[in-house]
């Protein structure tokens, strides 16, 4: 069991181990139970709304890896079977979509502890059949365990940073041409990858940009790459270009222009400012995720500004403001934004076109990931809860008498520690 501590004490922890501090370069104990969910750190749900891939991270050092492991939502269980070992403190997660089912085919997981990506594969037998993931190395115990085939590290010339956490996808060149984007906590690289159609990785291009970022999101209006920084009051602005040169894709990268923004600057220790970026539904308008203060920032394109964007509200949300998604689950089916709490275990729901926020909902301890479910039979906002290790499903269907109500919280099989 996990002692009790202080709302501050937690805070403070999770954002020294995940974002501040560098990582134990030993691997030592037992491997990580496949049953469990511990500690999760990054997350996704498939299309089908019923698979969740989470990223456990081992905070505590207790077992010798992190794991990837499915949940089903709709059975609320972990699914142990297919759960795969990577090095613990794995960054944030994104999956390739196999264009003709929509599924997600391929997982890439950056690890901040081994400076590498793990490629894991996502097998089904059918379309309706649960996902079993595939890391190419034999089983460890319960678990399974990845070869050198599904690690890119510096040793192929393929590093992804120092201390790879932020990771993104980029579409813009067609399915056979997409190209994954690492960045270094600790040295500020931005890496670019072409994602080969065997699931192999090349190095396209590398720059450096200030360290700590967050997370990042490409706006395709303007053609440039946003990066959001921990310890930064400002946005880092990248214009990009892409072409294909005898079928290989090429990245231009322009000069970095910076987006100054409003901040409260409380003390020099544990500056915590940017934490994640993300396109509106609109994909016109970009959603910001700030603290110090707590804060969804809402830019949007102004030609004029030589950053290229402006703040046109700023909404107060919950201490410890983590992760933000959208759904069209308010009144009348009307977009909602949905902002993690960290330091309150809660979500606070938002009217991103008021400027206000209209709601909020009591979740597991720590609520950090985000995700929806917009299905014709379930509509729910999903939280990984870091020291609970639950997922926490909300109600978000407006019609139903459970609206905005904890359904049920997910939780892995029980083990003594």
């Amino acid at each position: 069991m996990i002692a009790s501590v202080s709302k501050t004490q937690r805070f403070l922890a999770v954002s020294l181990v995940l974002f501040g501090l560098g990582c134990a370069e030993s691997q030592i104990g037992f491997p990580h139970p496949a049953e469990l969910i511990r500690w999760p750190t990054s997350m996704l749900v498939d299309s089908d709304g019923r698979y969740a891939y989470v990223v456990n991270s081992n905070f505590d050092q207790l077992y010798k890896s992190g794991t990837i492991a499915v949940i089903d939502l709709v059975e609320e269980r972990v699914l142990p079977d297919t759960t795969v070992q990577i090095t613990p403190f794995g960054g944030i997660m994104r999956g390739l979509v196999d264009p003709d089912s929509g599924q997600v085919e391929t997982l890439l997981i950056p690890s901040r502890q081994s400076d590498s990506i793990f490629r894991i594969d996502v097998q089904r037998d059918s379309e309706d059949s649960p996902p079993v993931l595939d890391c190419g190395g034999p089983a460890d115990g319960d678990t399974g365990t990845c070869n050198e085939d599904h690690e890119y590290t510096s040793d192929e010339g393929l590093s992804p940073g120092e201390e790879p956490y932020a990771s993104l996808i980029l579409h813009e060149l067609g399915p056979s041409h997409r190209i994954f984007i690492s960045a270094g906590l600790v040295d500020g690289t931005l890496n670019f990858f072409w994602i080969q159609d065997d699931g192999a990785l090349g190095k396209l291009a590398e720059t450096t940009t200030n360290s700590g970022v967050q997370s990042m999101v490409y706006h395709p209006g303007t053609g440039t790459l946003v990066l959001a920084h921990k310890s930064k009051t400002f946005l880092t602005v990248i214009d990009l270009d892409f072409g294909l040169v005898d079928d290989t894709p090429v990245v231009n990268l322009g000069d970095p222009i910076f987006l100054q923004l409003p901040a409260l600057v409380k003390t020099t220790v544990g500056l915590d400012f940017g934490r994640e970026l993300s396109l509106l539904p609109d994909g016109h308008r970009i959603a910001l995720v700030w603290r110090q203060p707590d804060s969804l920032y809402i830019l949007e394109p102004d030609a004029t500004q030589a950053s290229r964007f402006r703040l046109v509200h700023e909404i107060a949300v919950g201490d410890g403001a983590s992760r933000v998604v959208f759904a069209p689950f308010g009144v009348d089916g009307s977009w909602r934004a949905f902002v993690s709490s960290f330091k309150e275990d809660k979500i606070y729901v938002v009217d991103y076109e008021a400027g206000l926020v209209t709601n909020y909902v009591p979740v597991g301890r720590g609520p950090y990931e985000l995700a929806v479910v917009h299905q014709e039979d379930r509509k729910w906002i999903v939280t990984a809860d870091f020291e609970d290790g639950t997922l926490t499903i909300v109600d978000g269907d407006p019609e139903s008498a459970t609206h905005l109500q904890v359904i049920t919280a997910v939780k892995g099989i029980e083990v003594e520690e």
